[in-house]
């Protein structure tokens, strides 16, 4: 696991009240729903930060971040980018042709969301987990467990480190 990946991530969760977190994903869809996994394990810290669950419709939190208007907005989300599976990514999305690799199984494709959500908000962020297996079930694939169980780990140590135990 890439050690920057956790710093930039730990170093966005510190920003606490002023981060928004867009959780993505189908739980009814094994390994889509790796991103409402790793949703429900930041909640669960008290992080401080806004964490809406979007699950298929990302267009449902866009008149709530209107209202909000965060300074940082997060999205995570499973993807499907021809990684490895369990492969994490971490991006700023910060030109269009950013977004090029984001493809979705939801409802408004994530780069729309993403343009229309630049009218509020310039620090947009997408953590993306690389699928294996889509297939209808209610479990992630053992290679997603595991990559995210490490993933976890590094993330809760890091985060330990800056801002004491949690």
């Amino acid at each position: 696991m890439s050690s920057n990946i956790v710093k930039d991530l730990i170093s966005l969760l510190l920003l606490r009240e002023k981060l928004v977190i867009i959780c993505l994903g189908n739980e009814l869809r094994g390994d889509d729903a790796s991103g409402i996994f790793l949703c429900r394990k930041l909640e669960g810290l008290g992080i401080g930060s806004k964490i809406y669950y979007a699950y298929t419709s990302p267009e449902s939190v866009v008149g709530l971040l209107y209202e909000i208007k965060p300074e940082a907005i997060l999205f995570i989300d499973a993807i499907d980018a021809g990684l490895k599976p369990g492969t994490i990514i971490f991006k700023r999305l910060e030109y269009e042709e950013d977004e090029e690799w984001l493809l979705t199984s939801h409802n408004i494709p994530v780069k729309m969301l993403i343009k229309l959500l630049r009218n509020i908000c310039r620090n947009i962020f997408f953590l993306g987990i690389q699928v294996k297996d889509t297939d209808f079930k209610m479990e992630l694939s053992g290679d997603l467990k595991v990559a995210l169980q490490i993933f976890w780990k590094e993330s809760i140590e890091k985060l330990k480190q800056y801002n004491g135990k949690m």
